[in-house]
Parts: structure tokens; C-alpha cells; sequence
């Protein structure tokens, strides 16, 4: 048996303006393992899994605006006072191995996972006159709406409660077996998988009325199910065939694997009898994804690589069958070469990748329906190059040295005109030849240790270049048809250094303890959902790690 806790929490680093409180989180997570091993004539074993998460934030939607973030990037507005969230997230599963052969390996696993949450956060502000404004231009432009969001206009805010449930249940079982054809060497693979999920949402509107200086003067509170009221499932069955066949120095590895979806959705009423079914649909759709990976040993420490894949991502069923959204699907291409001694290990890999009805989550941090779409067609590519080299490693000796340096360099490219059909997505307004938000061109990162027995000092860097928030490539808070938008804009770039420490007790016991953002770097890390955000600044932590 094997029984872990995970508890870390914090009291936050941001400040609410006026009231305080904390802005941080508190995570809990035990889990236990069962495993029985029967003495039978076949080699087999049984274990059982069963983990649960509890988690809660303070944590809110709502960014600031550059100019407060400049001043003050700690900074929190009164309104997102309320802001909340809490889940909790049941985990079973049963798993058998059993080995018919000294080649042939057979895993069987059935699972089920449930997860509520309940994010309670701000959405909008309304003025006196009974107008409602979006958070992004009430950041975007300051103004009336932006004095009501700090507390300093009469209004109300309506905030949210985003109820959801999600379950996910199935079976799945793969079947491993390694034999020989002549002089090729083959390791062959062969899965199915049934699986179940589905989703629900059941959310309400609070309206919480202030005056001029932001004093609460009442809560409605709103019917849940009233701010949506839907369910969508998943039923899949999927298969896959993978081969790695060895001859000589190359190593081939072909594969295939299918999917059949069949996908539900039920629209349900928003007010009067909320059991009322008001929409509905069904459909089902298959996708192929080949692959093949390729290796060619140089040497015993070289070796050559690359490979073929497709990949997919299938939108929800709701915007599959009631809007049409399209599956994306990519083509990637890799091709690398590898070093691994004792002392250093290297890699230097180019890629290049192709989306096609790309998906996208359409009024990502506005205050619409959240749908997915499709944005076009991309283009990414770029070089990737890592090392480590331990300058001891060939001393025998208790001390070691690992020094680590990777860099990345990637070009993002829109190839087609945007095909988000929702004037508030962050992917409106994209033209071929602009950069895709959200992938910076640069990121490197650069360590050193220091390990002594029990004993480790770690030195770490890491950089992340600037990034535009949007497809439209707009350097200011103003969308493409000119009009306030706190989402739009770059994030800054960062060199972030942290400092840490660790000391293994025992086979059991580890005590770990550091120092995050040690040179305090102050940067625009994100726009989204609502509004410029900052960086973590320097924090310390300490903590005990216990496994029996």
C-alpha cells in the first residue's frame, strides 16, 4: 500500500483595495494506492487507486489597467472582492497487468473521475442608468465603468457563479508483445478504449448594488440555472496500432489510432420550469491520426531522429452540431540529433507544424457564451536546443555539478483570415502574416546545482520573450475596429531567477525550501481574460515531503 498527502496553500501576494483579505489558494490532495500480486502460475498483479483534490482560490478574472499596474502590480479592484472558486475531484481506479509470456504484456484499466466547481467571479458592471458594461472596456477606456469597478461610482456588479459538473468514466486495455520477423526486431502495441464524459452547467447571477464610495448596499441574488443550463456527453471508442521495429541502428515506429465520437448535447430553459428542454442534438463523426517516428544510432551516444504526426482536437458538442464548428487537425514534422554521454547530454531539434481549423475559445475573458470555433489556419516553427553536463560525473565522487541550458526559438504564423465569427475574441480581426497571441519568440532557461549526498542548491533561470495578447497584432489596448479593449496589447519580457533548496531526511522524508522571482522582476505576464496581470513577485516557500 501507498499513501501520499499533498497540502500547500498561501495567503496570496495581491491586495484588494480597501477591504484586504486574502488573494491566495489552499490545495489538498490524498491518495492511496492497494496493490495485491496472487500467487497463481501466470505473473500478474492488481492495484487499486483512489485520490481526491480539494482546492480553493481567491482568485478573480479582472486584471488592471497598464498604468495601475505600473504603480501598483499587486493591486486588486474592489469589486473582485467576492471572487472565489472551489472544486472538488474524486479519482477511482482499477488496473490489472498480467504477462501470459516472457513477450506478451496485458494492462486492463476502468476508471471513473467526477470534479465540481464553482467559480464565483466577477462579469460585468452596470451604471445608474441601467447600462451594463464589459470588464475589458471598462478597463480599456477608463471611464464611468472603470470608477464603478474601483468603488468610486454608484452601480452594481453582477457577478457570476459558474456551477459545473464533468464525470468521466471507461475502460481501456493495451496489449504489448515483442517478437522477431528475420533480422527486424519488433516491439508491437495494440489498444482499445471506451469512454464516457460528460458535462453541466447550472449557473445564476448575483447583483451586488454599491454606492459612490463602493459601500455594498444589497445582494439579489439570482435563481441558479437562470445564467445557464445545459448538459453535453461524449461517448468514444477509440483503437490504436503501434509498431517499433529495430533493424540494425534504425529504429521505425508507424502508428495509427481512430476515433468514433458519438456526441449529445440538451439546452435547457433559463427561466419559468428550468426543466424544460429547449433545444437539443445529436450526431457522431470518425478521425484517423497516422504517425511514424524515426532513429538512427550513429554511435553508442549519437543518434539521429524524426518523425511524422497528426493531431487532433475535437470541439465540444454543442458547437460541433448546433454551430458547425470543424475539428482541428495539424500536421507536425520533427528532425533532430542527440547526444547522451555520462557527462553531457545534448539535443538540437527543428519542427514545423501546420494547423488547420484551428479552435479556438471564441469570447475568451469577454462576457459571452464562451463557445468553441475556428480561427483558420496556422503555421509554427521554430529550433529547439537543450543540454546537461554534470562537470563531476566522471570524478566517481559524491559531488555533482549539473549545469543545464535550453533555448527556443519559434515563428508563429497566421496563414489564413480569421474565421472567429464572434467580434469579441481575441482571434478577430487575425490576417495572414501575423504572429498567433500567446507564443513568444524566444524562451530560454539556464541552471546550475550543486548536490552533495542528501544535500542540493539549485540556481535557476528562465526568460520568456514579449507576446502579442492578440491575432490582430495590436501594441495597444484597442481592438481592430478601434474601440477600447483591456485584452489587446503585448506582455512584457522577463528574465525570472529562483533559488532553491532541498534535503532528503530519509528514504521518506524530504525538506524543501527556496526563494521564487529572488531578483523581484515586475512584468506583464498576461492580458487575458480581463485586463493586464503581473507577475508573482518574490515569494519564499518551505515545505515537508512525507511518502509511507
Amino acid at each position: 500500500m501507498v499513501l501520499e498527502l499533498f497540502h500547500n496553500q498561501s495567503d496570496g501576494f495581491r491586495n484588494i483595495d480597501r477591504v484586504g483579505g486574502d488573494t491566495g489558494f489552499t490545495a489538498l490532495e490524498p491518495m492511496v494506492r492497494f496493490f495485491w500480486e496472487p500467487e497463481t502460475s501466470l505473473d500478474q498483479r492488481f492495484e487499486f487507486r483512489f485520490g481526491y483534490s480539494r482546492f480553493e482560490a481567491d482568485e478573480t478574472y479582472l486584471g488592471l489597467t497598464d498604468d495601475d499596474l505600473r504603480r501598483d502590480p499587486q493591486r486588486r479592484y474592489l469589486a473582485t472582492q467576492f471572487d472565489t472558486i472551489e472544486s472538488d475531484q474524486f479519482r477511482y481506479s482499477l488496473h490489472h497487468t498480467v504477462r501470459p509470456s516472457d513477450r506478451v504484456r496485458v494492462e486492463t484499466a476502468a476508471y471513473y473521475t467526477s470534479f465540481e466547481r464553482d467559480w464565483y467571479k466577477l462579469d460585468t458592471v452596470r451604471d445608474a442608468t441601467g447600462k451594463d458594461h464589459s470588464l475589458y472596456r471598462a478597463l480599456g477606456a477608463p471611464g464611468l465603468a472603470y470608477d464603478i469597478v474601483r468603488g468610486r461610482a454608484a452601480g452594481s456588479w453582477k457577478i457570476r457563479s459558474n456551477d459545473r459538473e464533468y464525470s468521466t468514466a471507461g475502460i481501456q486495455s493495451r496489449v504489448d508483445w515483442g517478437f522477431q520477423t528475420g533480422a527486424a526486431e519488433h516491439a508491437l502495441s495494440v489498444g482499445a478504449r471506451l469512454h464516457y464524459d460528460e458535462s453541466s452547467r447550472f449557473q445564476r447571477d448575483d447583483r451586488v448594488s454599491v454606492d459612490g464610495a463602493g459601500r455594498v448596499l444589497g445582494i439579489a441574488r439570482g435563481r441558479q440555472g437562470e445564467a445557464g443550463n445545459r448538459e453535453e456527453n461524449v461517448l468514444a471508442y477509440s483503437m490504436f496500432l503501434e509498431d517499433s521495429i529495430k533493424l540494425g541502428k534504425l529504429t521505425v515506429k508507424p502508428g495509427v489510432r481512430w476515433e468514433h465520437l458519438e456526441l449529445e448535447y440538451e439546452d435547457r430553459a433559463t427561466s419559468g420550469d428550468l426543466g424544460r428542454v429547449v433545444g437539443t442534438g445529436s450526431g457522431s463523426l470518425d478521425e484517423l491520426a497516422p504517425g511514424v517516428g524515426l532513429v538512427y544510432e550513429l554511435d553508442p551516444v549519437w543518434s539521429l531522429f524524426g518523425g511524422y504526426y497528426r493531431g487532433l482536437s475535437t470541439p465540444a458538442p454543442r458547437e460541433f452540431l448546433l454551430d458547425g464548428t470543424d475539428v482541428e487537425q495539424s500536421n507536425g514534422y520533427e528532425f533532430g540529433v542527440r547526444h547522451y554521454g555520462e557527462s553531457v547530454q545534448a539535443e538540437l531539434i527543428g519542427f514545423f507544424t501546420d494547423f488547420d481549423n484551428l479552435i479556438v475559445r471564441d469570447n475568451l475573458g469577454g462576457a459571452g457564451g464562451l463557445e468553441d470555433a475556428n480561427a483558420g489556419s496556422a503555421d509554427v516553427y521554430g529550433v529547439e536546443f537543450a543540454v546537461r553536463w554534470d562537470a563531476l560525473a566522471a570524478a566517481k565522487s559524491d559531488w555533482r555539478l549539473p549545469v543545464r541550458f535550453g533555448a527556443t526559438w519559434t515563428q508563429s504564423e497566421i496563414t489564413s483570415d480569421a474565421a472567429s465569427g464572434d467580434a469579441e475574441s481575441i482571434f478577430s480581426g487575425g490576417r495572414p502574416g501575423n504572429e498567433l497571441p500567446y507564443i513568444p519568440e524566444w524562451t530560454a532557461t539556464a541552471g546550475v546545482g550543486l548536490e552533495y549526498r542528501r544535500f542540493g542548491l539549485y540556481l535557476d533561470a528562465t526568460y520568456t520573450g514579449d507576446m502579442y495578447g492578440t491575432a490582430s497584432n495590436s501594441t495597444e489596448p484597442v481592438d481592430f475596429d478601434g474601440n477600447p479593449d483591456a485584452r489587446y496589447g503585448m506582455t512584457e519580457e522577463a528574465v525570472v531567477v529562483d533559488l532553491s533548496l532541498q534535503y532528503q531526511m530519509n528514504d521518506n522524508v524530504r525538506l524543501i525550501a527556496g526563494i521564487s522571482n529572488l531578483t523581484d522582476e515586475e512584468y506583464i505576464v498576461s492580458r487575458l481574460p480581463y485586463g493586464a496581470r503581473s507577475n508573482q513577485p518574490r515569494s519564499y516557500f518551505g515545505g515537508l515531503e512525507i511518502r509511507f
